[in-house]
C-alpha cells in the first residue's frame, strides 16, 4: 500500500510538471506574438507619421501657390515631430508646377511628388501624386 501511494505521488508530480511546462510554453508563445505585433504597430505608426508630414507639405505648397504663383518652396525645417522640405519647380507649361516634398521622421525618409495646375482664376489643383523611392537616409 505504501508503494502505491508513492507511485501515485510520482505520477501526480510528473503530471504537474507537464502542465507547468505546457503553461510556460503557451505564455512564451503569447509573449512572442505580442512583441511581433508591437513591432508591426510601431512601424505602422512611423509610416503614418511620415505620410502625414508629406501630405502636410503638399497642402502647404497648394496654399502658398494660391497666394504666390512663383513660390519656390522652403528648405528643410522642423515640422511637428519630424522635418519637412518643399521644392516647387515649373512643369510642362507656364501654369504647371511639380512639387517635391521630403518628409523625415525617426530616422526615416519619404519623398513624394505632386503635379499641380494653376488655373487663370481660382485655386491650384492637384492633378497627380506619387511616392518616389527614398534612397537611404542622409
Amino acid at each position: 500500500m505504501v508503494g502505491r501511494r508513492r507511485e501515485r505521488r510520482g505520477y501526480a508530480l510528473i503530471a504537474a510538471l507537464v502542465v507547468l511546462i505546457l503553461t510556460l510554453s503557451a505564455a512564451a508563445l503569447i509573449a512572442l506574438d505580442l512583441r511581433q505585433r508591437m513591432t508591426y504597430l510601431r512601424q505602422q505608426q512611423r509610416s503614418l507619421q511620415l505620410t502625414a508630414i508629406a501630405d502636410a507639405g503638399i497642402a502647404l505648397a497648394l496654399a502658398r501657390l494660391s497666394v504666390d504663383r512663383e513660390w519656390e518652396g522652403e528648405p528643410e525645417h522642423d515640422f511637428g515631430a519630424g522635418r519637412l522640405a518643399v521644392n516647387v519647380r515649373r512643369g510642362d507649361g507656364a501654369r504647371r508646377r511639380v512639387v517635391t516634398v521630403e518628409a523625415r521622421y525617426d530616422r526615416r525618409r519619404r519623398v513624394v511628388e505632386a503635379r499641380v495646375v494653376l488655373p487663370p482664376a481660382g485655386l491650384p489643383r492637384l492633378t497627380a501624386w506619387r511616392r518616389l523611392p527614398a534612397a537611404g537616409v542622409r
